[in-house]
């Protein structure tokens, strides 16, 4: 006689990851567009490099949104959308030629987005693509260092910075709700693991004859 079968699948973080992150991707995306907008309209010039990064902003979210929930790679999935976000920030500080208040802003979610989704590593690889970011425009068009003071763009910096860290706030109480219904559902699970082992073997030592039961019992072969 064997015992029954329990399945037994401890949750992962992966689950559910996707939904919390995807309105912190919408912010970041509107609000690189928004700045780079106001600065290039006021102080620089449109280039080919800027059309395609706001494509890209419009597209990858959704994009990256879909295949999180289709996929079963999930967390690496939106690993991966992490490093897109750090890149078009990168090259959106370019955009907007070093300005202090929306470059602080930009690279400041950049390397915080690396630190919540991963690890101290992670965020170092965060950092790199921030600066593959910057560094990529500028091999096409050369260094642009125009820093400016502009009272709307720092303000949509600002409004950028607290909204994004309410949201922050928001994806860290989530995980936070994640972890403890998964540590609840897998000690739920262990408890009906092991009452369906005690089951089978008090069945097991009433099917056995005495003297078989016995002989396993000092011998340790079951229980």
């Amino acid at each position: 006689m064997t015992a029954p079968s329990v399945s037994f699948t401890p949750p992962t973080q992966a689950q559910g990851l996707g939904r919390p992150l995807y309105p912190m991707r919408l912010l970041g995306t509107a609000a690189c567009i928004i700045i780079a907008a106001v600065y290039v309209y006021d102080f620089g010039e449109m280039r080919a490099w800027y059309i395609l990064l706001l494509g890209l902003a419009l597209i990858y979210p959704h994009l990256s949104q879909t295949l999180s929930r289709k996929m079963e790679s999930r967390q690496k999935i939106e690993l991966g959308a992490c490093l897109m976000d750090s890149f078009i920030l990168g090259s959106t500080v370019y955009v907007v030629g070093f300005s202090p208040i929306p470059a602080l802003s930009l690279l400041t979610v950049g390397l915080a987005n690396g630190m919540a989704l991963g690890s101290f590593p992670f965020m170092s690889l965060t950092a790199v693509f921030l600066i593959i970011g910057m560094f990529t425009p500028a091999v096409l068009y050369g260094i642009n260092y125009n820093p400016q003071n502009h009272l709307l763009m720092d303000m949509f910096s600002a409004l950028f910075m607290l909204f994004y860290f309410i949201l922050f706030a928001w994806v860290a109480y989530k995980r936070s709700v994640l972890l403890k219904e998964s540590r609840q559902e897998l000690i739920q699970q262990k408890t009906a693991l092991e009452i369906e082992k005690n089951k089978s073997d008090s069945l097991l030592w009433a099917l056995l004859p005495a003297s078989v039961a016995k002989m396993f019992k000092t011998s340790g072969d079951i229980g």
